[in-house]
């Protein structure tokens, strides 16, 4: 009890002292638009509803409350519609009159389920209604819905409406009457059941215009009980009215904007009769300036004679115009603004230690800005306001002392006299929802080793192979066999099988041996309500509300924001382990909402590009393009990618529509990226989506500027896509390998099988030029736009519109599902065997499917769709395994044999060239050990044809590896002519059989950095030069000596009469997973030869299951690597010495304990070395032992791990250290102190548990 007493004691002290520290009430948000419907009717016997209205307010957040008004009546009463937001999880409802009679005491509606119907019926007691409330259901067959339109200029020549039920597709309407508000458009809408909008666009027919350029939606719950339905919309006003009461068609200032410090650009709805009439006012103070009126006298200009002042509140003011306050416009593109307040601290946020916490916001045109803490992330608990002081550069900052390690934080920021609160635009944590930032421990959030993990290293772009992956979509479904479905934790799980025992999520990944997970938005995104989880909603996630902070649905607590944090990090350790990278979705280009972002509370108009008229540019289809190009949102942009690189390990980034970032924004992103780590990926969508305004053509990111952008930011490329599986955009015609003649050229002419081939050939050669390419010929491409390789990602299938094996059904809707197979094998063979990087999408390779839930068709956009929909069908891998198996062996093919990867164009130019074959026929040879190949010929041919075709090689003797359904690097048959039958709609890959039967000392391994090929430790001039005899000789009985064939390693593991299986490796240096767990746990030895290495497993010491191939070949160490493992050795013996370093290929654990043998040279014979292991991350190491030279200068050790080793001798007597993690004195004490703690307290409640 004294325990628990002074415990109270002293949480009590805190609350005081942190309570002291500040002054202030609480001032939240009323309740804003949103995405969750109350609809309310108010029923009264009278039916005088003429004095009635409502008072609502966010009950759950203790928010303030606003007016409504009712805005149609039915045989239930007026009513009206509300939206929320979902941090709304309760509503307070009063119906009362402006003099505040009440007819409802407080009501109250739970919104946390979603849309909420609420019947308020009026008694003969005033004040004690009768109250109903039931979801809100849209049982509306039809919807008799009236479009009101009002202009100014009386100009509706030409104007109609484009209209769509939300998740269906859009039709155009015409205006069809007139009444006293403007011109109706009157349609009655079937088959509405369950819709509950409609978006809409006030356009001209030919889209030339828009009158407002933002997609709009008219939420269906203000129809009536018989689906009647009036909405009024304005011209230039993106609100949409349900009552003509609610419309203001008085004269306005549409817009004033600051275009520089001396001038102000003005628009007006109704022309102004003279310049005479307009002034700029300074409070009541009217300012010295010129004014000049437009032709049509609706827009202006007004020059000042003085300098404007920023933070000044300023107006303009025409006789019987409403409006007028002037905002900031080109201003903050100025090179004065830039002067005045670009900030290049990288400390903007919450800066963090145990003692202090700094908060810092770029705020320069704010008046005010307070620092609003609280103790959770939603809900009312605020602890304290504090305004925050204003330093140079427009930066606000303020310092609060004590650990404030999960306390949660908004900034109050008032601008031009409008206070707004909001969440930090630099959230490393949020709360749920994200509406609240909140003060992390970073470190905390580590998992353990973290300063260990590390992701694969690819020497080139082009190394990579892309598989994307939706966090859901991979361990959502029931038959996944994961735990944590739906969660960043669920790809951390291992040994997970579906219903027939097929490895999933994480072990599936590695079974197919993609190198790189593109995972689609993973930072926190608005469109999930993180409250209402149970609902089970689906979003991909591009609508971005904080870009710095993991999605909170995606961890199993999203209302702490360190959960998110340190699952991320686990998610990203689990990959790393298994050899894949994690590239991060990056959607930059627009937010998930314009006028609730944190952006526009911070720095209202600063972060958004504008049209003239000053609505937002939508290119991005959001509403609210970002403006890359000013220096603020760049240096964010930077900021983020750079944060996530080094907190979370990222290994690469992919940029939604980066078309529409400017050039120079993506090249200072690279430049900051490869200050880290030159290997991080940098690729995204180079579409050209329209005029962006504020940028030229020529400044966009486009694909078609590839060339001035780095060699390391890739753009996907659509001609690949298209023209192996046709137009995206018609999903019914066919390409090269799913040919339907329906795809039309600009004259309605069919593209020809000729012509789409070109187009293939194109992307083969990764966009590059090239000596083969009829440029004229191909569809798209007119000339060659990547400068190099690794500027190109050739995919054909992405979560972007239909899958694949969709795709091909609706192409080939009549063919069979062995000749559909074909096609889709055939398609991922173009991809896999192209130049450039390589892309699939997740459940490509067992044909997966969108099947509409209706059961009609296939869904093409299901960002929203249900899991049922998005998830990956493991019983798909299962029924189809001999096409994921088709795949694994592409993959294993494209890692094993760089030739498949070239890195720059000469290579491609030099090595690569395409041969005669007729028009559905591609084929093409790759010479020279192209990019050290061991492959001296290689040969591909792809028949997309109907018929059998025989081709003329361009020499004789071949080994085939790809062939039908088979694909890999084994032998699968033999040619000794030059002639090879192709079969109708398959794909050939063929090496010559020389350099496939004698190998070559290349070494062909995946594209990790520094894979052989320079020096070994005795100065040879590749590490697996093969100079030791320690598998030669006589063979014994039951001893095999075969190659590194997996089906014959396998066999002879099995065969009862062997008991030695001697493998050489030296052509291919990979071993197979399947080598492993064959021999696990039997008497059998395997002893594997690669050059200067020789490896011996025993399966009774193979105790793992292994789920990866391994490289078990040394590799060249780096002259940076062996300096860091010199420096190490000679602060441990105290002077410099020799050392002997080498490090395998693979860096991981092994399936179990071996011994290897590794020449060190022969200035090593014959003496006792200490051998060990070198953690670079850290600069330290792990003593393995001490181990005696033979007379050849071989080594012999045992291992369970592969990694980076140093041999080297120690002085007589010196005894080392284990490791080389000192642990410091301080440390101790404080381990030592704790340890005592936790013992009394362990005694303590001994003593207390005895006296109960």
């Amino acid at each position: 009890m004294g325990i628990t007493r002074k415990r109270l004691l002293a949480l009590i002290t805190v609350c005081i002292m942190m309570i002291s520290i500040f002054t202030g009430t609480i001032n939240v948000k009323a309740v804003p638009t949103g995405t969750t419907t109350v609809k309310i009717h108010y029923l009264r016997a009278d039916g005088d509803y003429s004095k009635w209205n409502l008072w609502v307010w966010d009950a759950a957040n203790n928010g303030n409350g606003l007016r409504y008004t009712f805005t149609g009546k039915d045989e239930d009463g007026a009513f009206t519609a509300i939206n929320i937001t979902p941090s709304t999880t309760k509503v307070g409802i009063i119906v009362k009159t402006d003099n505040w009679d009440k007819d409802s005491d407080n009501i109250y509606v739970d919104t946390s389920k979603g849309d909420v119907d609420v019947y308020i019926k009026s008694t003969d007691k005033q004040g004690s209604p009768e109250i109903t409330q039931k979801p809100l259901n849209y049982n509306y067959n039809k919807v008799n819905l009236k479009v009101h339109y009002f202009r100014f200029d009386n100009n509706y020549s030409n104007w109609d409406l484009w209209m769509w039920p939300l998740n269906g597709n859009g039709s155009a309407y015409e205006f069809n009457s007139t009444d006293n508000y403007g011109e109706v458009a009157s349609y009655t809408l079937d088959n509405m059941e369950g819709v509950s909008g409609m978006g809409v666009i006030v356009r001209k027919p030919d889209w030339s215009e828009k009158d407002v350029d933002a997609n709009r939606t008219i939420n269906l719950a203000y129809a009536d009980k018989q689906g009647n339905l009036d909405v009024y919309l304005l011209q230039k006003d993106a609100n949409i009215y349900y009552s003509p009461d609610q419309v203001d068609k008085s004269r306005k200032i549409d817009q004033a904007k600051l275009e520089d410090f001396h001038n102000i650009k003005f628009a007006v709805n109704v022309a102004v009769d003279s310049s005479n009439s307009v002034k700029l006012m300074s409070g009541n103070r009217q300012l010295n300036a010129t004014i000049k009126l437009s032709d049509d006298k609706k827009s202006g200009d007004i020059r000042t004679t003085d300098s404007l002042d920023l933070n000044t509140k300023y107006t303009v003011a025409i006789d019987q115009y409403k409006g007028g306050n002037v905002t900031l416009g080109a201003v903050l593109s100025s090179d004065d603004f830039k002067a005045l307040y670009d900030y290049s601290g990288d400390d903007l946020g919450e800066t963090y230690t145990k003692t202090k916490t700094t908060f810092k916001v770029w705020a320069p045109t704010a008046d005010n800005v307070s620092l609003k803490l609280y103790s959770e992330g939603s809900g009312n608990n605020l602890i304290g306001t504090v305004p925050m002081k204003k330093y140079d550069k427009g930066v606000w900052s303020i310092d609060k002392t004590g650990d404030l390690a999960g306390i949660y934080y908004t900034y109050e920021i008032t601008v031009n006299g409008k206070t707004n609160e909001t969440q930090d635009v630099y959230s490393k944590a949020v709360g749920v929802n994200g509406d609240r930032s909140m003060v992390v421990d970073l470190s905390k959030t580590n998992p353990m080793n973290w300063q260990n993990d590390k992701g694969p290293q690819l020497k080139n772009q082009t190394d990579a192979i892309i598989y994307e992956v939706d966090i859901r979509d991979i361990t959502v479904s029931k038959d996944s066999g994961i735990k944590m479905k739906g969660k960043f934790l669920g790809l951390t799980e291992t040994g997970t099988k579906s219903n027939e025992g097929e490895a999933t999520g994480i072990d599936h990944l590695k079974e197919l041996g993609v190198n790189e997970v593109h995972i689609l938005p993973s930072f926190d995104f608005a469109s999930i309500d993180e409250i209402k989880l149970d609902l089970n909603n689906y979003n991909w996630g591009y609508d971005p509300k904080n870009f710095l902070a993991p999605e909170g649905s995606y961890s199993t607590n999203p209302y702490f924001g360190s959960i998110r944090i340190k699952e991320m990090k686990e998610m990203i350790e689990a990959l790393h382990k298994a050899g894949i990278g994690v590239i991060m979705d990056s959607v930059f280009n627009h937010t998930y909402d314009y006028t609730s972002s944190s952006f526009t509370k911070t720095v209202p108009d600063y972060y958004y590009r504008e049209n003239e008229d000053g609505t937002m540019v939508n290119n991005s289809g959001c509403g609210d393009d970002t403006a890359s190009e000013r220096s603020m949102y760049r240096k964010y942009m930077i900021d983020a990618v750079t944060y996530w690189a080094k907190e979370y390990h990222i290994d690469g980034f992919r940029f939604d529509l980066m078309g529409l970032h400017d050039v120079d924004t993506m090249n200072d992103v690279r430049a900051a990226l490869d200050k880290i780590n030159p290997n991080i990926l940098m690729y995204g969508e180079g579409w050209d989506l329209g005029n962006e305004v504020t940028i030229t053509d020529a400044q966009k990111a486009t694909k078609t500027n590839e060339s001035k952008l780095s060699d390391r930011i890739a753009s996907f490329s659509d001609d690949m896509r298209d023209g192996v599986k046709g137009h995206v955009f018609n999903a019914t015609s066919g390409g090269f390998t799913d040919y339907n003649g329906t795809w039309l050229n600009d004259e309605k002419v069919p593209y020809t099988m000729a012509e789409l081939k070109e187009q293939v050939k194109f992307g083969i050669v990764a966009s590059t030029q090239h000596q083969d390419i009829d440029y004229a010929k191909a569809p798209y491409a007119s000339k060659p736009w990547a400068k190099e390789p690794t500027q190109t990602v050739n995919y054909v299938s992405c979560h972007d519109n239909n899958t694949l094996w969709d795709r091909i059904s609706l192409a080939k809707p009549d063919a069979t599902e062995a000749e559909k197979i074909k096609m889709d094998e055939q398609s991922s063979f173009i991809v896999l065997t192209s130049q450039g990087i390589a892309f699939l999408q997740n459940g490509q390779e067992m044909l997966g499917t969108k099947p509409d839930p209706s059961g009609k068709g296939f869904v093409d956009n299901s960002y929203n769709s249900p899991d049922s929909v998005n998830q990956i069908d493991w019983n798909r891998k299962h029924t189809y395994k001999n096409v994921v198996n088709y795949y694994e062996g592409l993959i294993k093919l494209r890692k094993a044999h760089p030739a498949f990867r070239m890195a720059t164009t000469d290579e491609i130019q030099k090595n690569l060239n395409f041969f005669d074959t007729n028009d559905s026929t591609i084929g093409y040879t790759i010479s020279n050990n192209a990019n050290n190949d061991s492959w001296n010929k290689i040969a591909v041919v792809i028949n997309a044809g109907q018929k059998d075709t025989e081709v003329n090689l361009p020499a004789a003797g071949w080994t085939v590896v790809v062939k039908g359904e088979k694909a890999g690097t084994d032998d699968l048959g033999t040619i000794t002519g030059s002639k090879v039958v192709v079969p109708a709609g398959t794909s050939m890959v063929l090496a010559d059989s020389e350099s496939f039967n004698k190998g070559s000392n290349g070494n062909n391994n995946g594209g990790n950095t520094n894979n052989g090929g320079n020096s070994d430790n005795s100065g040879n001039t590749n590490p697996n030069t093969n100079n030791s005899s320690s598998t030669s000789g006589n063979i014994k009985t039951g001893t095999a000596q075969i190659s590194n064939n997996i089906d014959e390693i396998k066999s002879k593991i099995q065969d009862t009469n062997i008991s030695t299986i001697l493998v050489d490796a030296n052509k291919n240096s990979v071993i197979s997973k399947d080598v492993f767990n064959a021999l696990k746990g039997t008497n059998k030895t395997l002893i594997i030869s690669i050059g200067n290495v020789t490896w011996t497993f025993r399966g009774k010491d193979i105790t793992n299951y292994t789920t990866m191939d391994i490289d078990l070949a040394l590799k060249n160490v780096s002259a940076e690597l062996k300096a860091k493992e010199e420096a190490k050795v000679k602060a441990l013996i105290g002077k410099a010495t020799d050392i002997a370093p080498f490090s395998f290929n693979y860096d991981g654990s092994l399936p179990g304990k071996a011994t290897v043998t590794v020449l060190l040279g022969a200035k090593w014979a014959n003496k006792t070395l200490t051998i060990a292991r070198y953690y670079s991350d850290k600069n330290t190491y792990e003593i393995v032992g001490e181990y005696k030279a033979d007379a050849n200068g071989y080594i012999t050790i045992t291992l369970d791990h592969c990694s980076d080793y140093f041999a080297f001798e120690k002085p007589t007597g010196l005894v080392l250290p284990k490791t080389g993690s000192a642990i410091n004195n301080l440390d101790l004490i404080k381990g030592g102190s704790i340890l005592i703690l936790v013992g009394a307290l362990i005694i303590a409640f001994a003593r207390k548990k005895k006296r109960i």
